[in-house]
Order: C-alpha cells, then sequence, then structure tokens
C-alpha cells in the first residue's frame, strides 16, 4: 500500500505543489475496465495509465473493494 500511497505525497511537493492526502482507495475488478491512453494537463508525453469501465450503466459490477485509509 505504501507504494501506491507514496506517490501522491511526494510527486506534488517535488513541482511545489501541496501535498494529496489518500483517505479512501477504490479497488476495480481489471478485467470490468479498459485502458485508455491520455495527457496530463501541462505534460505532452502521452501516458497509458487511464482507464474507463467497460459497461458504463453497470460500473457498481466492476467495484472489487473500498480502503478506508486511517492515519
Amino acid at each position: 500500500m505504501e507504494n501506491f500511497i507514496e506517490p501522491f505525497y511526494t510527486w506534488p511537493k517535488k513541482f511545489g505543489e501541496k501535498p494529496v492526502r489518500i483517505d479512501i482507495a477504490v479497488v476495480y475488478n481489471l478485467s470490468k475496465l479498459r485502458r485508455v491512453v491520455h495527457k496530463y494537463k501541462g505534460r505532452s508525453d502521452i501516458k497509458r495509465d487511464g482507464f474507463v469501465f467497460k459497461d458504463q450503466k453497470n460500473k457498481r459490477d466492476a467495484l472489487l473493494g473500498i480502503i478506508q485509509i486511517l492515519q
């Protein structure tokens, strides 16, 4: 979990921005998602880490769990 959460703290600080606090993590079934290419705001490189629901009308079916992250 540390490897998942840590970049939300370190990357914004690297660019002089405020760290993002993570309170929950939503876990989805990867087989119910489709990968999409996109660009982050202010960047020109194309990323392949975006996802959309295959079934837009039944997003709940893709949900595996919700993890509450306590301090």
